[in-house]
């Protein structure tokens, strides 16, 4: 936090994504206990007052005192513009969210809103990761970045960046990847549930032979 306030200018994303999971007592611990020890005569939330408008202090402080659905909820909405939305931020929030903050962020009132903002502003692979990772399903999520990656090394006609593409992938998550591939090349919604399992050897088959 103390980086990304520091000099000029000031590094929203990086306070956020320092304070995003905090419970309320490990919140109460920084500010309270680590913070003055480490930075004598500074506060830590006279550093966010200072460096942060009304919206973005709003996101800190719900961060800061445990209340991660809320400041997900607010950061996501902050993530979009008319001259541009910051995908990555947006699938990095909901990457991080465990479950039953996910599904908090989703119970609130102000969710449906944010929700349509997000199907209206992304599109292609941005919204069906947004889509896959609203419902928890990571796997599928990295199933869409790697036939990106797949698809532009194959365009670039480029080895390397293919080998890297698939090395990228974590071995332990491989099998659920290569079955969530398998889905999305026929046809599942990114936001579908309860799919049917398949034969791993089929769903690996399949990937390789979209490789090759």
């Amino acid at each position: 936090v103390y980086s990304a306030c520091a000099g000029m200018g000031t590094d929203e994303n990086g306070v956020y994504n320092a304070l995003r999971g905090l419970t309320s007592i490990q919140g109460q611990a920084l500010e309270t206990v680590v913070w003055g020890r480490l930075f004598r005569g500074n506060t830590l939330r006279g550093t966010i007052d200072d460096d942060m408008n009304d919206d973005e202090k709003k996101i800190a402080y719900a961060y800061l005192g445990g209340n991660t659905a809320l400041g997900a909820r607010l950061e996501l909405d902050s993530t979009m513009h008319w001259y541009g939305d910051d995908e990555a931020q947006i699938e990095k929030i909901l990457r991080e969210l465990s479950p039953e903050d996910r599904a908090a962020m989703m119970a609130q009132p102000e969710w449906q809103a944010v929700h349509d903002r997000l199907k209206d502003n992304l599109g292609g692979t941005d919204l069906n990761v947004t889509e896959a990772l609203l419902v928890g399903n990571a796997a599928r999520a990295d199933a869409y970045r790697l036939k990106d990656s797949i698809d532009e090394a194959r365009r670039s006609s480029d080895p390397d960046a293919l080998h890297k593409a698939l090395e990228g992938v974590d071995p332990a998550q491989m099998a659920a990847v290569q079955h969530e591939f398998h889905n999305i090349q026929n046809g599942e919604k990114p936001d579908a549930t309860n799919v049917a399992p398949i034969d791993p050897a089929t769903a690996a088959r399949d990937l390789g032979d979209y490789v090759l």
